[in-house]
């Protein structure tokens, strides 16, 4: 059974992006990532990661043109 729920830290390494480069993404297509306290870990469902893709993919050259 594969994971569904990925932590930060695996967020990234499954994306290749870095901190602000994934918040970005993630906050452009209105994913949520849960998170219960301020200092507790991150965490982010690996179905909306690629929904969010996806959607960027369909853009105009979303990743190389965000800015």
């Amino acid at each position: 059974m594969e994971k569904r729920y990925l932590s930060w830290k695996e967020a990234k390494e499954y994306t290749s992006m870095g901190d602000l480069e994934l918040e970005l993404l993630l906050e452009n297509n209105n994913v949520c990532i849960y998170q219960r306290d301020r200092w507790c870990p991150k965490f982010v469902d690996k179905q909306d990661i690629d929904k969010a893709f996806n959607k960027g993919k369909k853009k105009n050259n979303y990743f190389k043109n965000r800015w």
